[in-house]
């Protein structure tokens, strides 16, 4: 699929992986690429994605859109997760069949995978089990919706993919203490308590857990690579192919940010997974991917972008 000669609207576009994926499209040349952000429509709402869809006109559609937090957001708002997600899928997917949309590109999350499988994990655990119980209403969202995806290719024969990302982290990352993930909740903990001359910071968890972290511009090339390559929907995992420990991750951001105190680590709260690694050579095997910029690398842009836009 040439997506120089598509109206690729991608849903999501302002949002942290959704504003990398759109400068990557329009790198490649795309000509008509549509942004669409949550102030433009409501995708929970069917009337409202008929509307986008009447508006736009789009050939392929990237579908970023989601309701999305840590863990402690997953756990204080399951209602949310489970409702938003899944209303946002199914109106998105059969709106786009009956509009004719000639591919259609789903964000899934490594949420979905089984509470324990192998690692690395291969995408063919997917349906082997419940995820785990506190991100499950997020994780079982997106799996109704790769299944609705799958539906629809076979029975109408619309063109899709389905893509797995890793624990995304880079430039432009959310900063909110509610919704924010490992590496941007740590980078402003330990940026804040290095401002403040503190000897110790509090983290989360017991720091033994471990996460498969990849810089969101190597996801967005490969979300457009995919997109380009790929019309099946079955699931296609992106990472990095190694985990780190988050104590690792936590020594890591001190050094980039020059703090010398303690980090203390609070178990009362929960790690999540246990572990989580993805197996790429699906990826590898269908675009060719290959993570193009290592976590050291990736932390130091990452930070560098935290303090400029912090000191703003």
């Amino acid at each position: 699929m040439n997506l120089q000669e598509e109206v690729v609207l991608i849903t999501g576009a302002y949002g942290f992986l959704g504003s990398h994926v759109f400068t990557h499209l329009i790198s490649r040349g795309a000509r008509q690429a549509v942004p669409v952000g949550r102030h433009g429509f409501d995708l929970t709402k069917a009337d409202q994605v008929e509307k986008m869809y009447q508006k736009h006109k789009p050939t392929v559609v990237i579908h970023l859109a989601a309701c999305v937090g840590g863990i402690g957001y997953n756990a204080s708002h399951p209602v949310e997760m489970f409702r938003d997600n899944t209303l946002m899928g199914v109106y998105m997917i059969d709106a786009a069949a009956r509009h004719g949309v000639r591919k259609f590109v789903q964000i899934g999350t490594s949420c979905s995978y089984p509470s324990s499988t192998q690692e690395p994990t291969k995408e063919e655990c997917l349906w082997q089990g419940l995820p785990l119980p506190i991100t499950a209403p997020y994780g079982v969202a997106k799996l109704a919706v790769q299944y609705m995806l799958r539906v629809y290719h076979e029975s109408l024969g619309m063109e899709a993919a389905y893509v797995i990302p890793s624990n995304l982290y880079g430039p432009g990352d959310n900063y909110d203490d509610s919704k924010s993930h490992v590496v941007p909740a740590l980078i402003k903990r330990i940026a804040k308590a290095k401002r403040n001359g503190d000897k110790e910071v509090v983290v989360w968890g017991t720091g033994l857990a471990s996460r498969d972290f990849l810089y969101v511009g190597d996801c967005a090339r490969a979300i457009i690579d995919i997109t380009e390559k790929c019309i099946s929907p079955e699931p296609i995992n992106l990472g990095s192919g190694c985990a780190t420990p988050i104590h690792v991750l936590a020594s890591k951001i001190k050094d980039i940010l020059g703090f010398h105190g303690e980090v203390v680590w609070d178990a009362s709260h929960p790690d999540g997974y246990p572990h989580r690694c993805l197996d790429i050579s699906r990826a590898r095997s269908l675009i060719g991917f290959e993570p193009g910029v290592a976590l050291d690398e990736g932390l130091a842009i990452t930070v560098k972008d935290y303090l400029n836009e912090s000191s703003c």
